[in-house]
């Protein structure tokens, strides 16, 4: 839960408001959602950025 509410607001889970979450998670269970992925997941996020730096 920590990830998915650092993705969507760069908090933790204790400083994302639940609105955020809720409104978020309305989105993802509609019938035409699709959520996207980095192919090497969050651990190819996290290398990109670290080569950023």
């Amino acid at each position: 839960m920590n990830l998915l509410c650092f993705l969507l607001s760069g908090l933790p889970a204790d400083g994302t408001i639940a609105a955020e979450v809720a409104f978020m998670f309305n989105e993802w269970y509609r019938p035409e959602c699709k959520l996207d992925f980095p192919i090497g997941g969050s651990q190819a996020m996290v290398a990109a950025l670290v080569r950023f730096v």
